[in-house]
């Protein structure tokens, strides 16, 4: 047995999305963004009825290992597949980041340097000091962008 680990494929396109599968299950590729630096993306099918808009934070549908919905204030992180970079057409399968600096869709006010984990209706809330064990297990990353109000702002995560 050697100790070399297989190289992650590139990922030209993290925006494309097909009515076929293109990679395998489970599948996760590496992009380097012109500005946010290197992220990881992972294949997902849209399973949610409707578009999945992008900066949605996604998460799989029980018992799958490719369909996803929009996440929930109840997401944990072990059930969080990642963010859309771009809108995702119902039934469509596309590409989520899962590691790396992404727009996110924050539900309200950021601060750098805290907590990201899921809110209703796939966005991302602020959290400065988990106050439950529930709440530590939703992390999925920090805020790297701090404003007031809802919308799009870089958060840099981290979702195995």
């Amino acid at each position: 047995m050697s100790g070399h680990l297989a190289a992650i494929p590139y990922l030209d396109r993290p925006t494309d999305s097909n009515q076929d599968q293109v990679a395998e299950i489970g599948a996760i590729r590496i992009h380097q963004h012109a500005t946010l630096g290197m992220q990881q993306y992972r294949l997902v099918q849209n399973n949610r009825g409707s578009a999945i808009p992008k900066g949605q934070l996604c998460a799989f549908d029980t018992g799958s290992a490719s369909k996803v919905t929009l996440a929930t204030a109840a997401t944990l992180m072990a059930d969080c597949a990642g963010v859309a970079v771009a809108e995702i057409p119902d039934a469509y399968w596309g590409w989520v980041l899962c590691r790396g600096q992404v727009s996110a869709d924050a539900s309200g006010t950021t601060t750098a340097g805290e907590f990201c984990r899921p809110a209703a209706g796939g966005q991302v809330n602020s959290d400065a000091t988990p106050s439950s064990s529930v709440e530590a297990a939703q992390l999925i990353g920090v805020w790297v962008e701090g404003s007031a109000g809802a919308g799009l702002k870089t958060a840099n995560l981290s979702i195995t």
